[in-house]
Order: structure tokens, then sequence, then C-alpha cells
């Protein structure tokens, strides 16, 4: 009579089963949006890296080219100021919108459809005040430039 408990006492029940996927699938509801807003962060990390790099590269075209600020970015790729690499210009877009003395104005990186960040998400360099906005995770309106 024990050998048959003993047998039938081994591997796990289904109760046991279906409360370890339940706990699985908790846990994957909490951590899967965490894990894109990190994404998220990192595509807006990007951006940001990338159009401090372009405003300094401008900042120096202006100065050796004539004192003005470019008013595209290709000005300043064709003058062999600044060279985009491959997976930037695969994810962004950038708009240059800088007053000639480059004081002012903004510099905007939008994502292209390649981007796994999505269509349509951008990053707002102002300038004057040298902050950040946009609509990636981890950007407030007004955000500062650091």
């Amino acid at each position: 009579m024990q050998n048959i408990f003993r047998k039938l006492r081994k591997g796990f029940t289904l109760i046991e089963i279906l409360i370890v996927v339940v706990i699985i699938g908790i846990l994957a509801a909490v951590a899967i949006p965490i894990y894109f807003q990190y994404v998220q962060k990192g595509y807006a990390s990007e951006a940001k890296i990338a159009i401090k790099d372009i405003h300094k590269k401008c900042t120096i075209y202006s100065q050796q080219e004539g004192g003005e600020y470019p008013s595209d970015l290709d000005e300043v790729i064709a003058a062999g100021f600044y060279t985009m690499p491959k997976t930037l210009e695969a994810n962004w877009t950038f708009d240059l919108a800088v007053d000639v003395e480059g004081q002012t104005g903004t510099i905007t990186a939008t994502g292209t459809d390649q981007m796994g960040g999505g269509d349509g998400k951008y990053v707002i360099y102002n300038v004057e005040f040298g902050t950040f906005s946009g609509n990636l995770e981890g950007i407030e309106e007004g955000a500062d430039g650091g």
C-alpha cells in the first residue's frame, strides 16, 4: 500500500504547475513594460549624444567656414566636419533650425521607421537654454540638457 502512495507522490500536480505559470505571467507583466522603458531611454540617450555632437561640429564648422551656423547638416557632412554613423543614420533624421550666429534655435532628431523605438519619436535640443524635450521616455518637457 505504501508503494502506491510513493508512486502517486512523484511529480507535480496540475495545481502546482498552474500556480507556477501564474507567477511567471505576473513577473512577465511587470518586467516587459519596464524593459521597454529602458529601451526608450536608450534611444533617447542615443539621440541626445548625437545632437550634442552635431551641435559641436556645426559650431566648429561655422567658426572655420565664415562665421555662419549651417542651415543643413548636409553642409557640415559635405565639408568633412561630421561623419554620421550608419546606425545613427538609419534610426534618426536631424533638422537644424538654428540662427546664423548659432545662439538660438533648435536641433531636432526624429526617429525613422527603422528605429526600434518607433517612427515619429523625437528629441528636441534648445540651443539657447541647453535643454532637451521630446516624446521619448525619460525626457521631460524642458529637462536639463546636462
